[in-house]
């Protein structure tokens, strides 16, 4: 499924292999439609109420991400970050100057509690001294762009 770009593994995010990360990859669809018809759900009122929800709207997140890099001739650098401690972000995106991590929410409706991992992977990554910038962002299903806590929240 990998090899016809119809799927694709996210690697874990890490810079010390000492430290307790989970690194099993994460998998995504490119084509959050097909995954949709694979579990066999058919209208946006179908999905608007299934328990993937969320993972599906995860995936389509991930899935443009990894084609806008690879359009633009970008190695796709993008992977989650998990700790065993149960720490998580969807998504870490490592550029040359920065990290930029990616909490991904499908709620239309912003709550404050979606905004604790990236603080708290901002925090334990400026701790490691890294010396690149972190720039937090939260994207979710709602509708309007904003700034709280020093996180960007997109729409």
């Amino acid at each position: 499924m990998e090899s016809r770009f119809l799927c694709f593994r996210l690697g874990s995010w890490h810079t010390n292999h000492r430290k307790r990360l989970v690194k099993a990859p994460k998998l995504h669809f490119y084509d959050a439609g097909l995954a949709c018809h694979l579990l066999g759900l058919r209208t946006a009122q179908q999905v608007a109420t299934h328990p993937l929800r969320g993972a599906i709207f995860e995936s389509w997140v991930a899935s443009e991400v990894m084609k806008r890099h690879l359009h633009q001739g970008l190695e796709a650098a993008a992977c989650p970050y998990r700790e065993v401690a149960g720490l998580e972000v969807d998504l870490v995106l490592q550029e040359p100057d920065r990290i930029r991590l990616v909490e991904i929410k499908s709620g239309q409706t912003l709550e404050g509690s979606w905004l604790k991992p990236l603080l708290a992977a901002k925090e334990a990554l400026e701790a490691r001294s890294i010396g690149q910038a972190i720039d937090p962002f939260l994207v979710y299903g709602g509708d309007q762009p904003q700034v709280r806590s020093g996180v960007q929240v997109l729409p």
